[in-house]
């Protein structure tokens, strides 16, 4: 199951739910949805598609699956590449600019954009089947924290979106001509 293919698969499917839900506010107002262009949006986004798609396997292991594969693993693993995502991207996305500066061509700064996205699913989910490994039966420590820190960041994107703090990484990405 935990393949070379289901990686790409899922990092496909990252990638296509992430755009929908960068592009959903405008028709939907709901906060989980990107509010503005700002590096904070599109990694709250990010982070609730990475849930959404770890529920959505933890669903289909519980209930379809029947527990063939160990819940606990599981939800180990696919917190790890919820976590890591949100770094992964937001350094992909900075190294880009440090390499390049600012892409002005739109068509390139898309297509770079999108690809690094994709990049940092497929590094997260590639992350997730290394940790399948890690017996977390017999140590749920790193579990507990995982759950901790989860729940830390899904704060931080609520909090924010409704309180943006005046940094830089919260305010809209305009690019000056």
């Amino acid at each position: 199951m935990l393949t070379f293919t289901y990686i790409i698969i899922k990092s496909i499917v990252f990638l296509f739910l992430y755009t929908l839900f960068h592009f959903a506010h405008d028709y939907v107002r709901w906060p989980i949805f990107a509010i503005s262009e700002s590096i904070w949006e599109h990694l709250k986004i990010a982070y609730y598609v990475a849930i959404l798609l770890a529920v959505g396997e933890l669903f289909v292991v519980s209930v379809i699956l029947d527990n063939t594969v160990s819940v606990t693993s599981l939800l180990f693993t696919r917190l790890i590449g919820a976590l890591l995502v949100v770094p992964i991207i937001f350094l992909f996305f900075y190294f880009m600019y440090a390499a390049f500066g600012v892409i002005k061509h739109k068509v390139i700064k898309v297509v770079s954009v999108v690809t690094l996205t994709w990049a940092g699913g497929l590094c997260a989910y590639y992350f997730e089947v290394l940790a399948f490994q890690y017996p977390i039966e017999q140590n749920a420590s790193p579990l507990i924290i995982l759950v901790v820190l989860a729940l830390m960041l899904l704060f931080l994107f609520v909090r924010f979106t409704k309180h943006i703090p005046k940094y830089p990484v919260f305010e809209e990405v305009v690019i000056k001509r």
